[in-house]
């Protein structure tokens, strides 16, 4: 059979599953009159890289500056040939109107060990599609920008791209504007032409204006990304995605993927296992038509498995499975167990449901209990 290499499925993967018993009666909710808990503080950040010094122009690194380059360039680059931009670059959190201008310069830092970080929260800002990270070389007219539309945002070529990219839909599409964009679409559309950029292996250019054209280039020739770009200007949330790029999940028959994966359940120590999975055919489940995936060595059970699944643009969708004693599975699908476009180090919640239906009296109590299911994925 076909083995193909390079698929996420061959890459080493984490699954967390914690499900918890929770009693057949009600529960309060703790009662009144406490003072709520300050909530989360939103901070983006993210390093900042450039074709050498085409961006900033500040005094020669130090070597210290130099070796950290070398080491944050090799573990952070999408675009080979770009490096950090040197430390006290200036960068810059604005807002920007449909023709990407400037209207607003709302917060600014500096680059420190090429990265930068603003504190969302104590701005009194959320993230927004019409707010950017911002580093620009006055000398040169030369910017970068970055939408800050999550809290790890790295401004580089790739980002730049994803602005122009949007920015030029509004222009295309009449009637269009940047608020028509999600912050959950603007999300992945800097994700996906990323990881467009690491898929295809695209190097930095003679210039930054070069680097950012071949990305963009490469953009216009994936019918899914583009057809993604356009959906995502109308209006609300689209039900399009980019679609899977770099084909990291192949779904064609007879691919075969061997990997290793790590079970943790509550209150057991962690278990590392082998397993593999193939794709043996097709079944119409509920009326769709869906992929079967054999896989030999299930959640490490020792036995093999079935799964039905669906690729779309979005992801995958999980359909059910041939365990018969599988009672939660049937509770949760169809389940989206990918997203597209997929994040490096990003960890991704699957199943977050409480008081699931349950055959089980495992507390003795007579009577069946009910279960919560927590499922991560990164």
């Amino acid at each position: 059979m076909n083995t193909p290499t390079g698929t996420l499925w061959t890459v080493v993967g984490t699954l967390v599953l914690s499900m918890a018993l929770s009693a057949c009666g009600g529960g309060g909710d703790g009662g009144g009159g406490s003072t709520p808990a300050a909530g989360p503080q939103v901070v983006v950040s993210g390093a900042v890289q450039a074709p050498g010094g085409q961006v900033a122009m500040f005094r020669e690194a130090t070597i210290w500056q130099q070796m950290i380059g070398v080491w944050l360039s090799e573990a952070m680059a999408t675009v080979s040939g770009v490096s950090p931009v040197p430390d006290g670059t200036p960068v810059q959190l604005v807002r920007i109107n449909d023709a990407g201008n400037v209207v607003a310069m709302l917060a600014s830092t500096t680059v420190s060990g090429g990265r930068y970080s603003f504190n969302l929260t104590s701005l009194g800002l959320t993230l927004s599609g019409n707010l950017v990270i911002r580093v620009a070389n006055p000398a040169t007219g030369v910017q970068m920008r970055a939408f800050a539309v999550g809290t790890s945002v790295n401004v580089d070529p790739t980002s730049e791209a994803a602005v122009r990219l949007v920015l030029e839909q509004i222009v295309l599409i009449p009637g269009t504007t940047l608020t028509q964009f999600t912050v959950s679409e603007l999300s992945d559309i800097s994700a996906a032409v990323s990881q467009l950029a690491t898929v295809q292996q695209i190097a930095a250019g003679l210039n930054f204006e070069s680097t950012v054209m071949t990305i963009k280039n490469a953009v216009s020739a994936e019918a899914e990304l583009t057809a993604f770009l356009t959906a995502a200007a109308g209006n609300g949330q689209t039900t399009e995605g980019p679609g899977d790029v770099g084909n990291y999940f192949p779904f064609e028959q007879g691919n075969t993927w061997r990997y290793q994966g790590t079970v943790s359940l509550t209150g057991t120590p962690t278990v590392n296992f082998l397993d593999s999975r193939s794709i043996t055919g097709t079944k119409v489940i509920g009326g769709v038509t869906t992929t079967v995936i054999h896989e030999e060595n299930h959640n490490n059970i020792g036995a093999a498995e079935e799964d039905y699944e669906v690729k779309d643009t979005r992801g995958t969708i999980l359909y059910g499975n041939n365990d018969s004693s599988d009672f939660i599975t049937p509770q949760l699908v169809p389940l989206r167990g990918v997203h597209f476009p997929l994040v490096e180090g990003v960890v991704v919640e699957l199943v977050n449901k409480v008081g699931l239906n349950s055959d089980l009296d495992l507390d003795g109590d007579g009577q069946p209990d009910g279960h919560d299911a927590l499922t991560d994925v990164g």
